[in-house]
């Protein structure tokens, strides 16, 4: 099939979306399909068109300040409404036999021609608490051909709103690229992602200092860049724990494989998250998962859906024995991860859109 991918943020840029998609275009590409993606580039020294492991990357407008929101839900309006207008030339010039739309940032959607999003796919990757998105939530699921959801939450509503099938396609991994570990080669606890404030690792730092004070020996290690890291290191370095804590920063492919490999224990404390591929990854390792119950955090319907750790009250007291739980029942959390990965790899991912897709082939002829 020729596939049209059209997504704000793509690779290199780092973060939920950018890798979804880019594991995304590149596992359809593996599969024989012929792959554009349309994003938009945050880099100036990033070249308009390019093909990067067979996936054509096509980028307009160029905008460095794109991920500076003008509103909570909303990032540089301009930008937005010249990539909508752009991609809905490209998607009345060319003939995709499937058209996939990244929900963000959302306009490129709605003004698309009508005839085209009736017969596209829409992914959404998050579920938002607020009038604008409960709105777009209302319209915008019946209109389309198909919507996929990023975890069981986000698929649960958007099929309350849409009365039929909604597809569930998590951000998948390539299984084989991940090593599991004895429990008897494991220490410590990891955070591994985005530095951003809503990722909330000051509420996982004040867990760790606790579960010190409660006798625990090993560290804390802290992986990942982001805005909120010089925050981070200064709260760090106020913390009584600080001597116990490393900060490593941005950590390439094969440190990351070996940091989840060597852990006891993967923490999200996010206050908001869609599907973080850091669960399949901690589960494909053998890694025990423990997250935080927040309205908009989907973290906690994937470990629950998969039983690989434990859900807690945000506050410090209830994630330190959430942690402590999960170590004395690491057998179990280990095991029920290892098996839910085998549904995780793209390979099993990729072949369950395609049966979706195939059942009624969409074809734009203009």
């Amino acid at each position: 099939m020729r596939i049209g991918i059209f997504t704000e943020l793509f690779w290199p840029g780092v973060g939920g979306q950018e890798i979804r998609f880019q594991q995304l275009s590149k596992a359809l590409a593996v599969r024989g399909h012929d792959v554009s993606v349309y994003c938009i580039s945050e880099e100036r020294s990033l070249p308009r068109y390019q093909v990067q492991e067979g996936v054509r990357i096509w980028r307009h407008p160029i905008d460095p300040r794109y991920r500076s929101k003008i509103v909570s839900w909303v990032r540089n309006p301009l930008t937005v409404l010249r990539y909508a207008y752009w991609t809905r030339r490209i998607v009345q010039r060319e003939r995709f036999d499937a058209i996939l739309y990244n929900i963000w940032p959302v306009f490129h959607v709605l003004l698309a021609p009508a005839h085209i999003r009736r017969e596209a796919v829409v992914d959404w990757c998050e579920i938002q608490k607020n009038l604008p998105f409960n709105l777009l939530k209302s319209f915008l699921p019946p209109r389309v051909r198909l919507n996929l959801g990023v975890s069981p939450r986000v698929t649960n509503e958007i099929r309350r709103v849409r009365g039929s099938e909604v597809l569930f396609i998590a951000s998948g991994i390539t299984s084989s690229a991940y090593a599991s570990r004895p429990r008897v080669e494991r220490r410590g606890v990891l955070y591994i992602g985005r530095i951003t404030a809503h990722k909330n690792v000051p509420l996982m730092i004040d867990a760790f200092a606790q579960l010190r004070q409660c006798g625990y020996p090993a560290r804390l290690t802290i992986a990942g860049t982001g805005p909120f890291l010089r925050n981070l290191h200064q709260i760090v370095l106020q913390s009584s724990v600080r001597d116990q804590i490393d900060i490593l920063g941005s950590v390439d492919e094969a440190r990351k494989v070996e940091l989840l490999a060597s852990t006891e224990v993967v923490v999200i404390p996010s206050k908001r998250e869609g599907f973080p591929r850091i669960i399949a990854e901690a589960m494909a390792s053998g890694a025990p998962v423990v997250t935080v119950e927040y309205p908009q955090n989907g973290s906690c319907d994937v470990v629950r859906h998969y039983g690989c750790g434990l859900v807690t009250s945000p506050n410090p007291k209830s994630l330190a024995t959430g942690i402590e739980t999960a170590i004395a029942r690491w057998g179990e959390f280990s095991a029920a991860g290892l098996a839910g990965a085998t549904e995780l790899d793209w390979n099993v991912l990729v072949a369950k859109l395609e049966r979706h897709i195939a059942r009624s082939p969409v074809c734009i002829v203009q």
